[in-house]
């Protein structure tokens, strides 16, 4: 005898949680993705060719894509501190291989 269950592929999808479109919706989704992308942009922008100065953007990158994900989770004053931190230690990186 079978289940009483139908099979997966004859199960109706519920359209209300499969139908959800990802936006950037919180301000912290537009601040470190606007950081990034302007990392991004300085280092093209400014001839930035070693891979020393790309592997330490990549952390700033990094602490963008953290302080996201904390400021979507809730702890705002980490998240704050943490892009802060990260634009920083980019500005600084940028400057430096400027100078050299």
């Amino acid at each position: 005898m079978r289940a009483s269950t139908p099979p997966s592929w004859e199960r109706q999808v519920n359209q209300s949680s499969n139908d959800r479109r990802i936006f950037m919706s919180t301000i912290f989704d537009l601040v470190t993705v606007g950081c990034l992308g302007a990392v991004v942009l300085a280092y093209f922008y400014f001839g930035i060719n070693n891979l020393r100065a790309l592997l330490h953007l990549l952390v700033a990158g990094a602490a963008f894509a953290v302080a996201n994900q904390l400021g979507n989770a809730g702890f705002v004053a980490l998240a704050i501190l943490l892009t802060i931190a990260g634009a920083g230690y980019a500005a600084l990186i940028i400057r430096h291989n400027l100078q050299h």
